[in-house]
């Protein structure tokens, strides 16, 4: 009775429901769930974005959603929205068909457009860099299943119209709107990776290593004649290489490759992530390159750090963490003059240096987990390096997520 009590007077039944909706962005009220990265965003482009986004949740039906989205950007002064119907056929192997329909932005070189669903910190930290954008009004009908028990696999159709949001050329004339309609074929095999099923949510307790993603698209003319025909092929493996008495060392393995000639949102720019508006180091991209300096339809990129962790400062309230950081890539653009706009070409190979402090700073968030910030120095050299000294400097703030 005690016991019961204590439950009610602190709504344990509650916290209990709400939790795992928070481990995934959401919070229930009644029938729906609120997305949380919907409510406020921010970039280059739009500026602060805010903005709601609902589904519908088990307690309408533990199979069907309904959902939707609108966001408004102050800086370019434009709705996006967007929504979509999704089935949950079986969760444990998370058998799903979506059908979506969105009026949004897409970043250029991304294959992501920004709907600020479930992303990783790094990639959610990137999106405040973005600057360059295409309005893109997609219409996708997509379906995935997990199988052999660490791979799942995801294929879809996308018919895809988009709009530059700035000035561009291709082939020599003014390019303002091109249909681009997509087969999509992605595999994900993550050896070792663990779920929890807590209330109707599955929550990833272990990511896996290594961790291997192939996504194949092709271009089609089917629906529309003008529509772009090409393939486009891009692969990334991660791994813990070491993991022992001196630390732990991660590499990045990451390749693309595109067979045609693209107007230049569809081909591959956007892995720099130097930036004087928001300093931050973004795992997986070069720190001391630009967004948007180097465009390509072939590239090969190798992002390798070490983290010595306490290992060489262990005091009792005081545990630096050292991270030395080494990336390269190389990249070639076929008929580079095709494209209206500024970039450059990485056929030499670039190359970028670095260390990193964490955890100056560690704060604990409600008993939850721990938000860690430190600093990190970045220094570019070789054939792309600047005779200048503090051109090819990048000193960024780093954040990172534990929970201890």
């Amino acid at each position: 009775i005690f016991v019961d009590s204590i439950g009610k007077r602190y709504n344990f039944n509650y916290w209990a429901k709400l939790f795992p909706k928070l481990m995934v962005g959401r919070i229930p009220v009644k029938w729906v769930d609120i997305d949380l990265n919907s409510i406020y965003n921010d970039n280059i482009y739009e500026g602060s974005r805010l903005g709601i986004g609902l589904n519908t949740n088990e307690k309408v039906s533990k199979i069907v959603s309904l959902g939707g989205f609108a966001g408004y950007g102050f800086r370019d002064e434009k709705w996006k929205y967007g929504g979509q119907l999704v089935f949950d056929l079986n969760k444990y192997h998370e058998v799903q068909l979506k059908l979506s329909y969105q009026n949004n932005l897409k970043e250029v070189g991304s294959d992501k457009i920004n709907n600020y669903s479930t992303v990783s910190l790094s990639d959610y930290l990137r999106s405040y860099m973005g600057s360059r954008f295409d309005n893109c009004i997609q219409k996708k009908i997509e379906f995935g299943f997990r199988t052999l028990r660490f791979l799942k696999l995801t294929t879809s159709l996308s018919l895809n119209e988009f709009s530059p949001t700035y000035s561009y050329l291709y082939k020599g004339s003014n390019l303002t709107h091109y249909q681009a309609d997509e087969i999509q074929v992605s595999a994900k095999y993550a050896y070792g990776e663990e779920f929890e099923t807590l209330g109707n949510q599955r929550v990833e307790n272990y990511e896996g290593n290594p961790i291997m993603n192939l996504t194949y698209k092709r271009g089609l003319n089917l629906f529309n004649k003008n529509s772009y025909q090409y393939n486009r092929v891009e692969a990334t493996i991660d791994f813990t290489a070491y993991n022992g008495r001196f630390g732990q060392s991660n590499l990045r393995l990451a390749s693309g490759f595109i067979d045609s000639s693209l107007p230049y949102g569809l081909l591959f720019t956007g892995e720099g992530s130097k930036s004087s508006d928001v300093p931050l180091v973004i795992n997986n991209s070069f720190q001391t390159m630009s967004p948007y300096e180097f465009l390509s339809d072939k590239y090969i990129h190798i992002f390798y750090s070490h983290n010595f962790g306490s290992l060489l400062i262990n005091m009792k309230k005081f545990k630096p963490q050292f991270i030395i950081v080494q990336n390269s890539g190389w990249g070639a653009l076929n008929n580079a003059s095709y494209q209206g706009i500024d970039f450059k070409t990485k056929e030499k190979v670039y190359l970028e240096s670095g260390l990193i402090i964490n955890n100056i700073i560690k704060l604990n968030y409600i008993n939850m987990f721990y938000l860690n910030f430190g600093i990190g120095g970045f220094y570019r050299y070789g054939y792309y390096g600047s005779n200048n000294f503090t051109d090819n400097l990048a000193i960024k703030l780093s954040m990172s997520i534990s929970l201890k």
